[in-house]
This record gives structure tokens, C-alpha cells and sequence, in this order.
């Protein structure tokens, strides 16, 4: 058998297969199981809460830690005076 008629046969037969899994799904059995497994979903996703409840918020730093590092990152050059002070009241504002 020559290549060309292989390939003949395959196509044939994968065309075959495909022509009778569509026939399968379109049979009562078929739309019946996918009804049910419609229905066993819907019946799922029932119970399940619309939405997920907020998560809570990280954890805030004390302000004494904060404070520290700010001090540490001023001390060390990487903030000015003016930014150092600004962050700083920005810190001891909050309540």
C-alpha cells in the first residue's frame, strides 16, 4: 500500500470516528447525562457563597518600628531632613 493510500484510509477512518461521536452526542442517552450533570452543577454552585468575604488587612507595623526604620534610612543619607520630618508627623498623625 502506497503512502497516498494510507493516508487516504486514516483521514477516512478519523472522519468515520467523528461522524459517529457526534451522532452519540446528539442521542437521548447523551442529552440526558449532560442535563444531569448540568443539573448536579447548578446544584453545586448553590451552595457556594456569590462572593468570598474580604480579607483582612496586613498587619500594621506599631509605630515605634516604624519609626525606628525611618530614623535608620535618614541616619544612613537615603532621606533628607525634610522628607525625614515629613514622614515622621505623617507617622505620629495617625491614629
Amino acid at each position: 500500500m502506497g503512502i497516498f493510500k494510507g493516508a487516504k484510509r486514516l483521514r477516512d477512518g478519523l472522519k468515520m470516528v467523528s461522524e459517529m461521536q457526534a451522532a452519540q452526542a446528539n442521542s437521548p442517552e447523551m442529552k440526558a447525562a449532560m442535563e444531569q450533570a448540568q443539573a448536579m452543577a447548578a446544584q453545586a454552585m448553590a451552595g457556594m457563597p456569590g462572593t468570598l468575604p474580604p480579607a483582612a488587612p496586613p498587619a500594621a507595623e506599631d509605630r515605634i518600628t516604624r519609626l525606628t526604620k525611618l530614623g535608620e534610612l535618614h541616619a544612613s543619607g537615603a532621606l533628607t531632613d525634610e522628607e525625614f520630618a515629613a514622614q515622621k508627623a505623617r507617622i505620629l498623625a495617625e491614629n
